[in-house]
């Protein structure tokens, strides 16, 4: 009696637990969620049974295909990072191989069609032993700024052709040359404005190409100071002048369009 009076006990306190658990879900939860998670938690129970009565096969198996397809997954997102990076290097090295040789390319017929740096024809032995007569002295005019010792190219009204000279005072009314070989200083007084460019110097030196002008120069008896090949190269040199403009933009425009071509390939 006793002991059926305690099975009694126990049964209804498991059953009053169960009961209140279930209250519990559900006021809690939906029924509908309720209802979903003791399905999946049957069938998770009932998968299990089942595939231990295989030995686990099936779970193996799925664990392994779960690992191949991360291993797979992980490989196509680091091949996808590496393909990204080699593209933004790629863009990089091509902006690098077709823009900066235009770049240059054009900065350096920029300074050259405006006599930006330029040689200048040494016409007179005046600048003896610094540069004598025939040779071709390298010019700048980016920045030119006369300061006393410094080689200036520059032209005055009583001379046919510029003079290259070398700064010797400058004052409030202009500035006074004189040449190395002359003894004394030049007449003239040189204003800033008459001044074409300074000679470009490396340690206190100028950039000189020797004997090169020798072939364009005459004697000054004959009346002028360059000769018939000079005239006839500078009026050739002026002839296609806008032609080279016209044919340096359409090279421009070509090397683009095919760079361009490429980078979409």
């Amino acid at each position: 009696m006793m002991i059926t009076m305690m099975i009694t006990m126990m049964i209804t306190a498991i059953i009053t637990a169960a009961i209140r658990y279930i209250a519990w879900q559900i006021s809690i939860l939906r029924i509908y969620s309720y209802i979903t998670w003791h399905v999946l938690l049957f069938v998770m129970v009932f998968a299990i049974y089942y595939d231990s009565r295989h030995d686990f096969k099936k779970s193996t198996n799925i664990i392994a295909r779960a690992i191949i397809w991360n291993k797979k997954y992980r490989y196509r997102n680091k091949v996808n990072n590496t393909l990204a990076k080699y593209h933004e290097s790629a863009k990089k090295s091509y902006f690098s191989e077709i823009f900066l040789p235009i770049i240059t390319v054009v900065f350096i017929a920029f300074i050259l069609s405006n006599h930006l740096i330029f040689f200048a024809i040494v016409s007179s032995g005046s600048m003896e032993p610094t540069f004598k007569k025939g040779d071709l002295v390298l010019m700048q005019n980016l920045v030119v700024q006369p300061e006393i010792n410094d080689i200036i190219i520059f032209k005055i009204p009583q001379e046919m052709v510029p003079i290259t000279h070398r700064v010797y005072s400058i004052s409030d009314n202009g500035i006074k040359t004189k040449g190395d070989a002359n003894p004394r200083v030049d007449s003239w007084v040189v204003h800033n404005d008459q001044v074409l460019g300074k000679a470009v110097m490396i340690k206190d030196k100028p950039i000189v190409i020797k004997d090169v002008a020798n072939y364009f120069l005459i004697e000054a008896k004959s009346g002028q100071v360059y000769g018939p090949e000079y005239n006839a190269i500078a009026k050739v040199i002026k002839g296609i002048k806008l032609m080279g403009s016209i044919i340096f933009i359409i090279c421009v425009v070509l090397y683009l369009m095919l760079s361009i071509r490429v980078i979409r390939r």
